[in-house]
């Protein structure tokens, strides 16, 4: 334990997202836009966990990174085509794969 402590932050990151690929707990990952949040620019990535699967050992990937239009000079919101794809996460979509 006191091992982790010494590690750097994205050492302790990477064991983290290696046990839930192991664990296959990981249902959804969605790819984000950038400046879709007002306290940070940088795009982010949403992971969807689930105990009981319905996929085993498969993650369906979202890649929303160029649905987002932008309503100011620095802020965007993702567009409606997004939302068929959370509805129904089995369908893979044009913007998603398994």
């Amino acid at each position: 334990m006191l091992d982790d402590i010494k590690k750097p932050l994205w050492a302790t990151a990477d064991k983290l997202r290696a046990n839930m690929d192991e664990a296959d707990v990981v249902e959804v990952m969605i790819a984000l836009p950038g400046q879709l949040f007002f306290n940070t620019q940088i795009p982010a990535c949403l992971w969807f966990l689930a105990k009981q699967k319905k996929r085993k050992g498969e993650v369906l990937f979202i890649d929303a990174r160029k649905l987002a239009s932008m309503i100011s000079r620095v802020q965007g919101e993702l567009t409606v085509d997004i939302l068929p794809a959370l509805k129904d996460l089995s369908l893979p979509t044009s913007f998603s794969h398994i």
